[in-house]
């Protein structure tokens, strides 16, 4: 995700292109189906990588299914592509399971701890809650890695003996 994040933000390739490219190199290129059933809205939020994740996604309903799709993409932040999503102005939109759990969900800090960084938990509990509270689904996820990492000054870092995320946790609930 990271050389596809940058052939868009620095060398100006479109995000389609990018997309398109992706996915031949993969294999899973197919061209497009006729749109002989319903349609499918896609969203994203307003940065690279949400507009390379919707074009992956068009094109592989497009590529492997008979729906046609629209795209809806720059929408804003999490809470207005959420709310697009619960409203039925979208279909689906890329989320990052971390931004379900911590965003949307807003669990207690135990309850976050208890996962323990876990993808697999992470995953498994943002899936069963929003079914659960929203009626929501989470498809599986793509297998990119969304690692959080903090940027700190040095000096601020040593003198607090903050090295890690969860540090910076543990020193903010004292």
């Amino acid at each position: 995700m990271t050389e596809l994040n940058y052939r868009v933000d620095y060398r100006h390739e479109t995000p389609r292109a990018v997309a398109h490219d992706f996915l031949r190199r993969l294999g899973l290129w197919r061209a497009p189906q006729p749109a002989t059933g319903g349609t499918i809205t896609l969203g994203s939020k307003i940065f690279a990588e949400q507009y390379i994740l919707a074009e992956l996604y068009a094109a592989l309903i497009r590529g492997y299914t008979n729906l046609d799709v629209v795209t809806k993409t720059g929408l804003g932040g999490t809470s207005i592509c959420f709310e697009a999503l619960r409203s039925g102005d979208i279909d689906l939109y890329p989320e990052y399971t971390g931004t379900g759990l911590l965003v949307l969900l807003q669990p207690p800090p135990a309850t976050v701890d208890s996962l323990g960084g876990n993808p697999r938990a992470v995953f498994d509990y943002v899936q069963a809650r929003f079914r659960q509270r929203y009626g929501l689904e989470w498809l599986s996820p793509l297998g990119f890695n969304n690692t959080y990492a903090l940027l700190m000054r040095q000096q601020q870092a040593e003198q607090l003996q903050i090295a890690s995320v969860s540090e910076l946790g543990a020193y903010l609930r004292r």
